[in-house]
Parts: structure tokens; sequence; C-alpha cells
């Protein structure tokens, strides 16, 4: 019981320290708090922004998307006339070739009249160049 008077001031100490724990606990969960809010904050901005442009994009995406088709389709239409082009040449160059054909072998026919004799061993001049007729 001798001792009993010191606990008043051994305990004092104790409770003054516990209370500015306490404080300082606080305070630190104040900063959390706010460093929280601020957080949360940077992130909605951030989420906002990302959506924006993710919207954005996907708008750019769909424009591409509908260009790079029409494109596909004036290649696919531009191929297919091109192929229909090349078919009406090869066309008329055969009707040329035939025609030229004609036309060479009337010449050897008229140089064969007027030369007035056929010689059996002479190819006549413009069958030579040609090959035999058709």
């Amino acid at each position: 019981m001798r001792n009993l008077w010191l606990v008043p001031f051994l305990v004092a100490p104790l409770g003054a320290g516990t209370d500015d724990e306490i404080r300082r606990l606080q305070s630190d969960i104040l900063m959390l708090q706010n460093q929280i809010r601020l957080l949360q904050k940077s992130y909605e901005g951030s989420a906002a922004a990302n959506k924006s442009l993710l919207e954005q994009l996907s708008d750019q995406t769909a424009k591409s998307g509908v260009a790079l088709q029409e494109m596909s389709q004036t290649i696919t239409d531009g191929q297919a006339t091109f192929k229909q082009d090349v078919q009406q040449l090869l066309s008329e160059l055969r009707t040329v070739s035939l025609k030229l054909d004609e036309t060479i072998v009337r010449l050897d026919s008229l140089f064969v009249q007027m030369s007035g004799e056929r010689r059996s061993d002479t190819a006549p001049p413009f069958a030579s160049r040609r090959g035999p007729a058709p």
C-alpha cells in the first residue's frame, strides 16, 4: 500500500500518451480519407476520359470498317470491269487476226492472178510471213 500513491503519477503519463496517439491516429485517418477521396475523383475522371476515348475509337473503327468495305467493293467491281474489258479486247483481237488472215489470203490470190502463173515451188510472198492460212 505504500506504493499506491505512485499509481496516479504512473497512469497519468500513460493516459496522456494514449490521447496523443489517438489524436495522431485520427489525424492519419483523416489524411488517408482525404487521399482516398482524391484517388476516387482521379479514378472517376480517368474512367470518364477512358470511356470517351473508347467511344471515339469505336466510332473511328466503325467508319474505317465502312470505308474498307466500300474500297473492297470498288476494287471488286473494278476487277470485274477489267476482266470484261480484257475479254472484249481479246475478242476484238481475234476478229482482227481473222480478218488479217483473210486479207493475206486475198492478197496472195491477187498476186497470183497478177503474175499470171503460179509456181508450185515458190510460196506466195504474204503467206511466208503469217504461216499457212486457216
